[in-house]
């Protein structure tokens, strides 16, 4: 178990949560992908602060494809 980790990560909707949850199960980058409910998320965004109702993604993957989730994260998210 001390190799696992679990990757936070908010996403805007339920459509792009599940289209990462979905694609990293697929690819076998992570074992399972929680979406829950909806989070307020409070941030600095350019000078200001900002706010905003996103929902929550937990990924439970492996220490060594960290990276891999990353990137690919970042490919789907448009971020």
């Amino acid at each position: 178990m001390s190799g696992c980790i679990i990757i936070y990560v908010t996403v805007p909707d339920m459509e792009t949560a599940r289209k990462i949850a979905e694609d990293l199960v697929k690819n076998k980058l992570a074992a399972c992908v929680n979406i829950s409910g909806a989070v307020e998320s409070v941030y600095r965004w350019k000078g200001a602060i900002e706010k905003s109702s996103e929902l929550l993604l937990m990924m439970k993957t492996g220490k060594g494809l960290f990276g891999r989730v990353r990137e690919r994260v970042r490919e789907l998210h448009g971020n």
